[in-house]
């Protein structure tokens, strides 16, 4: 019998949210958002313990406890004390820190907006913070944060991270191809090779230039 891709299960009045060991973060947020959604009265007022998944790191695991959090008013033990992503070869950029520069806010903190679904045409997402989009950025949409913006799909349209003229902020996407990226004040020309990469790619700014770099073979 083949194992489900999520189960949710109860233990001493608490629940437990396993996923398949290949499960990615886009998909495991996908079967929550299906599982949640169909079972709304079941899930009411109930605690959530743990995320255990093999193959989803400390960051992925606390994007979902944001996101449940945001989503279904569910809470979950912090994950980690930064939130940070994992480049692929074992060095770390931070995403989501409890303490970011004072400029961000007056409390010196950023908050992050989820946005589940995929982004049309005509679309603006607009956030004082981090912006992570659990779906495709389509062309004519676009996003523009004061902090990283976090793709968990295509990035087809137009996107702005940093705009208050933050030049350590980062652009991340499953899939980089859009009409235009900006970090601060800068903006990237891709090329065809960047266009023709299937894979996760970054988006950061070094010695004033933007530069595209591969999740996967990044040093």
């Amino acid at each position: 019998m083949q194992k489900p891709e999520i189960e949710i299960k109860g233990l001493k009045g608490e629940f437990i949210i396993f996923f398949d060991d290949q499960v990615t973060l886009y998909k495991a947020i996908t079967l929550l958002e299906e599982k949640l959604s169909s079972n709304k009265d079941f899930f009411k007022d109930t605690v959530f313990k743990e995320i255990k998944a093999k193959n989803l790191s400390e960051n992925d695991k606390d994007i979902i406890a944001r996101f449940l959090k945001e989503h279904h008013d569910i809470e979950l033990p912090k994950q980690t004390q930064d939130t940070k992503i994992e480049d692929g070869v074992g060095r770390k950029k931070e995403i989501f820190k409890e303490e970011s520069p004072s400029h961000f806010s007056e409390k010196g903190s950023q908050q992050t907006k989820f946005v589940f679904e995929t982004l049309r045409s005509g679309t603006l997402v607009d956030f004082d913070g981090h912006v992570v989009v659990i779906g495709d950025v389509n062309p004519g949409a676009r996003v523009q944060a004061t902090g990283n913006v976090i793709i968990l799909g295509n990035l087809r349209g137009t996107v702005h991270a940093g705009a208050n003229g933050n030049k350590e902020t980062f652009v991340f996407a499953e899939r980089l191809l859009p009409i235009q990226l900006r970090i601060s004040n800068s903006i990237a020309i891709l090329s065809e090779k960047d266009k023709s990469v299937e894979e996760p790619l970054i988006a950061s700014i070094k010695d004033d230039n933007i530069v595209i770099e591969s999740c996967l073979t990044r040093r």
